[in-house]
């Protein structure tokens, strides 16, 4: 057949790794289990996300931050520790260590080191900052709040240029921590991913530190924030997946299916009933045994969801999967959220459509903004010889295409069962077997033994 190509208006394409689309909770296939990338980077913290402080003073969220102090004390001061950080790396700054010296010198260098943060409610902006990382699964341990708040707590009261410098230099670590991970998320793709191609700039075509001033002195920091993490649809839905999870987490998680037999539909069988509470039947609706065809429906839509075939029975692999731990499933999605921090710059950067190649489910879908135009199953590779992860142009698209096989697939693939079926495989396969002239090639006579060392006819 002759292919077929056509000019079309998708302008990019990216390969995911292992990202959660539409409900699919599939680990990657390079990972052992979903929670390789959750443990390194977003572990869940252990206790419920705390507040700002409460500070009793008059007027506090407008109150200055150490108004009563000379302005240029707190600058001397500011740059007597900044100077110190850049000296000894292992220094901290009330008790915190300072993770960005080198960007803490840069951003007090470009304003003579004159304070960033000059009211209560500005600082307060931060916690909410923090509740974002959380509800995008982050984790708030690595922030530090509690110093934070401690610093804080002075607002209101004297305090000399020292304990002002040190309250303006926290308050900045913490949002350069927070604003990192929501920008960029914690574990750096390039470590990975030796092929990695995706952008990774805070603002296009404008310096960093005119970008992280910009939003510190702008009127709302959550709004400046939100305005350059923002990731569109697919990360919202991310999102919300996140928040329901961790509520049936709350209520004890998800009511387990007893292994045994296959259950097929017409069958009657008690452990019918599980696997109505299971998909979140009420007994009100249905407390028979039968296996009817609303159940293989909702059966079937949950293997869709999971990436599984969607057949309606439940057999070992589908009760497998309904019996996976809810906390399991919150690993799967928070490492997800982290690999589309990776990656969803370019899709916020597109005007025109973009094709999103998820490895792990093996789909493939074409969006254009926020609406999914199509979606179809992809050929991706194993976990021993994996897909590529890379984002590209994409000038045209061919349908209909030959295919030739590659070489690493022809080698370890196609001869070994070329050569254990004979033509039976290329007759199951619908191929051809030819030379680099394009003529056929007969098996009688091939050396079997020499292809791999001279290379295939």
């Amino acid at each position: 057949m002759t292919p077929l190509a056509r000019q079309h208006q998708i302008t990019e394409v990216l390969l995911l790794l292992g990202i959660v689309l539409c409900g699919l909770f599939v680990p990657s296939e390079t990972d052992a289990s979903a929670s390789n990338i959750a443990e390194r980077g977003v572990a869940e913290p252990g206790a419920p996300f705390a507040p700002a402080p409460a500070v009793d003073v008059t007027s506090a969220d407008s109150t200055p931050l150490g108004a009563s102090i000379v302005d240029a004390s707190i600058a001397d001061a500011i740059l007597e520790r900044i100077e110190w950080l850049a000296f000894d790396r292992l220094s901290t700054i009330e008790g915190v260590s300072v993770l960005s010296g080198d960007l803490l010198n840069e951003l007090y260098s470009a304003v003579s080191h004159a304070p960033l943060w000059e009211s209560r409610e500005q600082v307060e902006a931060l916690w909410t900052l923090a509740e974002i990382a959380h509800r995008e699964g982050l984790n708030t341990a690595d922030y530090p709040l509690d110093a934070l708040g401690e610093a804080l707590g002075l607002v209101g009261l004297p305090v000399g240029a020292n304990q002002r410098a040190s309250l303006d230099i926290l308050a900045t670590e913490t949002f350069l921590r927070i604003g990192y991970q929501l920008r960029f998320g914690k574990v750096t793709p390039e470590q990975h991913f030796a092929a990695w191609n995706f952008q990774r700039s805070l603002a296009e075509g404008q310096e960093r530190v005119d970008t992280i001033l910009g939003v510190i002195r702008s009127p709302s920091l959550v709004e400046a924030v939100n305005q350059i993490t923002n990731r569109g649809v697919l990360f919202d839905e991310f999102i919300g997946m996140l928040a329901e999870l961790r509520e049936v987490e709350a209520r004890g998680g998800w009511p387990k299916v007893p292994e045994g037999p296959t259950l097929r539909p017409a069958m009657s069988d008690g452990r019918v009933l599980a696997l109505r509470a299971r998909l979140g039947i009420p007994a009100s609706l249905s407390d028979s045994p039968l296996y009817d065809d609303g159940l293989k429906e909702q059966v079937r839509g949950f293997q869709e969801r999971h990436g599984l075939d969607a057949d309606g029975i439940a057999g070992g692999k589908t009760i497998a999967a309904m019996n996976v731990p809810v906390s399991e499933r919150i690993l799967q999605v928070r490492a997800s959220l982290e690999r589309a921090r990776w990656i969803f710059d370019d899709y916020q950067n597109l005007s025109g459509g973009i094709v999103i190649v998820n490895i792990a489910s093996a789909q493939v879908a074409f969006w254009n903004g926020r609406e999914q135009i199509w979606s179809g199953r992809a050929q991706v590779g194993l976990p021993y010889r994996q897909t590529p992860v890379f984002r590209g142009d994409m000038t045209y698209l061919e349908f209909n295409p030959t295919w030739t096989v590659p070489p690493t697939i022809l080698k370890k693939d196609v001869l070994p069962r070329l050569r254990l079926e004979g033509e039976a495989y290329l007759e199951e396969k619908n191929m051809d077997l030819l030379d680099l002239d394009g003529r056929p090639v007969p098996l009688e006579g091939l050396d079997w033994e020499n292809l791999g060392r001279s290379g295939f006819p």
